[in-house]
């Protein structure tokens, strides 16, 4: 920030140049250019609101296959159950077949006995089943027939029981298969659904990848757009500091772009175009010997401090944020009781700005160590470091200057 650039010439003789460039036009570009960064950061929310979209119906659709997968588990284990019962079924079956065949023939044997015991009356009907020669012998035979009659009732009340509990498991086992069936049907319908909700939730993750592309794609051109505005911003600039432009004109020019940083960090609009007019004299591309780069003469090392990299001190806007931190930093950081010479701040965050902020804590411990000798640490400072009363002084009368036109 040593560079100094004499700008004190008369405005008439500046009106005087050819073909002057119209302030408005940089103003438009400045306004283009603030619409621009408003409608990137409209389009990177909705960006950032569609990829959460997609982040979501991805989210969604893996649960859905999820459930799919449940469903397709359960349904195969119904299948399995219905396979083992309709297995089990069929061996009942074949056995209740094999057990009527022989209560039928049973039956059959039965019939002929009782035609037997008609034809022939009971003794004969013994006589010729059992063969009886003799009475004991008949005896004999009649218990041995008695003990397979009862042998034979045992088995057919087992049989009997046996049917009527293959019976009762059958009528459950065909309600159960008729419940598996309804499950199955359910289980079916609801993967149908699932993959009716999954088509639909893929189609839509495909339109937001398209919505998200587009929007990226308008990003990209609108930061083109930006850059273009930047660099005709830069190059109307530029023209001031070759004479085309007046300093109401810079002044017009700048406004809109210096005002809403200015205001942000506590700084009148007027003395930080003052600042700059007397720096650069608006041009952004300035660089000093010292190293200081564009519009407010920042020193790379100091910009870095607040984050800024060198790069980014040639963009205006960027160089302005640089400057106004800095002066915002030197105007809060005396350390001096504002009583004794708090109406000389502004003049001494000057100096601080123009010869270091350390020349600021120089002038007060010099004024605490020797207040006799000076009325005011900035007395001492424009005093002792050359260069920095004029600065300072002219500085001051930019800004009032640039006050008494007012917001253009």
């Amino acid at each position: 920030m040593q560079v100094r650039w004499p700008l004190v010439l008369a405005a008439g003789a500046m009106l005087l140049m050819s073909t002057p460039v119209q302030a408005a036009s940089l103003t438009q570009l400045q306004q283009e250019q603030q619409a621009i960064r408003q409608k990137i950061s409209s389009t990177r929310s909705a960006y950032g609101r569609t990829t959460s979209q997609i982040t979501g119906t991805a989210s969604q659709i893996q649960s859905l296959n999820g459930l799919l997968l449940a469903d397709e588990a359960r349904v195969s284990s119904l299948n399995l159950q219905i396979t083992a019962t309709e297995t089990k079924i069929t061996r009942e079956v074949a056995q209740l077949a094999v057990t009527h065949r022989h209560l039928v023939h049973e039956t059959s044997l039965m019939k002929d006995q009782v035609l037997l015991m008609e034809e022939h009356g009971p003794v004969g009907y013994l006589s010729v089943v059992l063969g009886a020669t003799s009475f004991s012998n008949f005896i004999t035979r009649l218990l041995v027939m008695a003990q397979l009659a009862q042998m034979g009732s045992h088995l057919v009340t087992e049989i009997q029981a046996t049917y009527h509990q293959q019976q009762v498991e059958k009528l459950a086992l065909q309600t159960q298969k008729a419940g598996l069936a309804t499950l199955e049907a359910q289980a079916q319908a609801a993967a149908n659904q699932v993959a009716s909700t999954l088509s639909y939730q893929q189609a839509l993750e495909g339109q937001l990848q398209a919505q998200a592309l587009s929007e990226q794609h308008s990003i990209t051109s609108l930061n083109s757009q930006l850059s273009q505005i930047t660099r005709e911003i830069q190059a109307l600039l530029a023209q001031f500091a070759s004479g085309f432009l007046s300093r109401r004109q810079l002044f017009d020019a700048l406004y809109p772009l210096v005002a809403p940083i200015a205001n942000q960090y506590g700084l009148s609009p007027y003395l930080v175009l003052g600042v700059i007019t007397e720096e650069s004299g608006g041009n952004s591309k300035i660089v000093s010997s010292t190293g200081a780069i564009g519009l407010m003469q920042v020193e790379p090392y100091t910009a870095s401090d607040y984050g800024i990299s060198p790069a980014q001190l040639y963009n205006p806007e960027e160089n302005v944020v640089a400057g106004c931190q800095i002066l915002a930093a030197l105007l809060g950081s005396s350390g001096f009781p504002a009583s004794t010479w708090g109406a000389y701040s502004e003049s001494m965050a000057l100096v601080g700005y123009n010869a270091g902020p350390g020349t600021v804590d120089e002038s007060i411990q010099e004024y605490k160590s020797n207040p006799s000798a000076y009325p005011t640490p900035l007395s001492w400072a424009y005093t002792n470091i050359g260069g920095v009363q004029s600065y300072a002084t002219n500085i001051e009368a930019l800004q009032a200057l640039y006050q008494s036109w007012g917001a253009p």
